[in-house]
């Protein structure tokens, strides 16, 4: 189950990946994980209700590709107090900024990887409903729907119409 100690890493790896796939690690990758890499201010509680993950245009395929190296990078370290895969715990390698060719090589396939999987009907089934799931969560009880949360604000005036 989600958030109990007896996680691994696995529960995230290839996320996107419908034989393995949890949706509540789907849900908990893309909602508390992924917003560490890409920002919380880039990808806020409006922006996972606004549109899918991957027609939202908000986390790129490099934000979701560099959290899944990070975690198999750093969960050892993180949970076992080991050492991180591909960077050094002295200040690391100046040279590659901390990070060996090893972990530039599995980044480059997992961009790869992800950019596949993301056309895939299991990964839209997916993101649709991890955008329910965001819905439930963050639109405080208001029975709005996503495209009153899209089309929000002042009429604006375009000279280019008439």
């Amino acid at each position: 189950m989600p958030g109990s100690e007896a996680t691994k890493s696995d529960a995230f790896i290839n996320i996107r990946d419908p034989t393995n796939v949890h949706q509540d690690y789907f849900n908990l990758f893309f909602d508390r994980l992924l917003p560490c890499v890409a920002g919380k201010k880039m990808w806020a509680n409006k922006d996972k209700m606004a549109s899918t993950i991957s027609d939202g245009g908000k986390i790129s395929v490099t934000d979701e590709a560099f959290t899944e190296l990070c975690l198999l990078n750093y969960w050892d370290r993180w949970t076992g107090n080991k050492s991180a895969k591909w960077t050094d715990a002295r200040g690391g390698n100046t040279h590659f900024k901390g990070w060996s060719n090893l972990a530039y090589q599995k980044f480059d396939e997992i961009c790869r990887r992800i950019s596949k999987q993301r056309e895939s009907d299991e990964c839209k089934a997916m993101e649709v409903a991890f955008l329910e799931f965001a819905t439930e969560h963050y639109s405080r009880g208001t029975k709005r729907t996503r495209t009153e949360l899209q089309e929000e604000g002042p009429e604006l005036f375009n000279e280019l119409i008439e």
